[in-house]
């Protein structure tokens, strides 16, 4: 399904290069109570720009519009636990969330949802960050992928359309953050040959 330059759910409509990062990434067990998807995005910004945003785990509200503050017990590095308060209008005020990966070559976050006050329990993600071309300029294809319990009431959809719209929001302000930065660093244009 294509919705606004973002591509959800099953495969269906992934580029063939976003379907091979997928398969190699983006693999998560899912068991029988438990929704998934992965959700891609291209942004118009380089690698680096977004990278920086998206490897910074003590700092999520750089670009997450549900996070008001973050706070990370100890030094940043995996196995790190971030205090996340949520703004209001979400059904919840808080969430503890632990580093599971982080690779800086390949580009790589995970992360785990191990408490907190709200309905995302077994919560796991993980986004990976690709370079590739956009309108001849250097652009980052974006790919988050989650797995979750469905809870007690909801049905599988339900709580994959309730996830996929928090992601969605989280991807549409890293595309902005990131092409305002962009912009600032004033990216030359890739020449083909």
């Amino acid at each position: 399904m294509v919705t606004n330059d973002y591509i959800t759910m099953n495969g269906n409509g992934f580029s063939k290069r976003a379907e091979e990062f997928i398969k190699r990434y983006h693999e998560l067990e899912v068991k029988e109570n438990q929704c998934s998807s992965s959700l891609v995005k291209h942004i118009k910004a380089p690698v680096h720009l977004v990278w920086s945003l998206v490897r910074r785990f003590d700092q999520p509200q750089k670009y997450k519009p549900f996070v008001s503050r973050c706070v990370v017990q100890g030094d940043l590095q995996v196995g790190s636990v971030r205090e996340v308060n949520v703004k209001s209008g979400l059904p919840a005020t808080t969430s503890t969330e632990r580093l599971e990966y982080l690779d800086d070559d390949e580009h790589i976050l995970s992360m785990t949802i191990v408490g907190g006050d709200h309905m995302l329990k077994n919560y796991s993600s993980i986004v990976t960050v690709h370079p590739e071309v956009i309108d001849g300029r250097p652009g980052t294809l974006v790919i988050e992928s989650f797995v979750v319990d469905v809870p007690d009431g909801n049905t599988k959809d339900e709580t994959c359309y309730f996830v996929e719209a928090l992601i969605k929001c989280n991807l549409k302000s890293l595309a902005d953050v990131s092409e305002r930065l962009a912009v600032q660093d004033r990216t030359e244009p890739i020449k083909r040959m």
